[in-house]
């Protein structure tokens, strides 16, 4: 959560690690669903937009279609679509080079702003989940493309990830400067690894999965 917003800028939920008295650590994560005054703000999961319920779809619902079909209730429900699908791209990517292959549908959100139309709301639940199972490179069942145009289904790397834009009519070149940023070492990324509260073996398998899914995107 921090080397997303503190390395890539992305908007995130505030959060922290705390101790308590017998040294167990704790998570904590603050509400973006509530103003500052108690009230509470709209907010639809992509589950709920996409109409996929355990009924409707089975108990892995939160699973099913791909983040081609996320992009695209993005264009059918944000007025304000191309800023919004290009944040949701980049906390794509983001996902894929930092391992995080839980980022299903129920993980990416949008907001009733008080203007009354929707926005993308700030992320939140980015983890590395290979550190917990040999997950897939991404959680949903069909992956980026629904239809499986990958060019190393494989190994997904940078042409993938542009075609994925260009489905999305995404503006190339500042797409390039997205996958760009992400590709390049980033010191502060191992910077923040290093000040972590992870075990010094964990933190070499962290670096050494960032630094070979950063490279897939050269």
């Amino acid at each position: 959560m921090q080397i997303a917003k503190q390395v890539y800028n992305i908007p995130t939920a505030g959060n922290s690690i705390v101790f308590f008295r017998n040294g167990e650590q704790a998570y904590l994560t603050k509400r973006f669903d509530v103003t500052p005054e108690g009230r509470k703000v709209h907010m639809e999961d992509f589950a709920s937009l996409a109409g996929k319920t355990e009924v409707t779809d089975g108990e892995d619902y939160k699973y099913k279609g791909s983040y081609e079909d996320v992009g695209e209730l993005i264009r059918r429900f944000v007025p304000a679509a191309m800023p919004t699908l290009e944040a949701f791209f980049q906390l794509v990517v983001f996902n894929f080079v930092f391992s995080n292959g839980d980022a299903h549908l129920k993980n990416f959100s949008l907001l009733r702003s008080p203007r009354n139309d929707l926005i993308f709301s700030p992320a939140y639940d980015l983890l590395n989940t290979s550190f917990h199972i040999n997950d897939e490179y991404f959680a949903l069942e069909e992956g980026l493309l629904k239809k499986g145009d990958y060019h190393n289904p494989g190994r997904p790397g940078r042409k993938d990830f542009l075609l994925l834009a260009s489905r999305l009519g995404l503006i190339e070149k500042r797409i390039v400067r997205i996958l760009d940023t992400f590709a390049e070492d980033q010191q502060m990324v191992e910077e923040l690894t290093g000040r972590s509260f992870l075990p010094l073996n964990a933190q070499r398998t962290y670096l050494a999965a960032y630094h070979r899914r950063r490279k897939s995107l050269r």
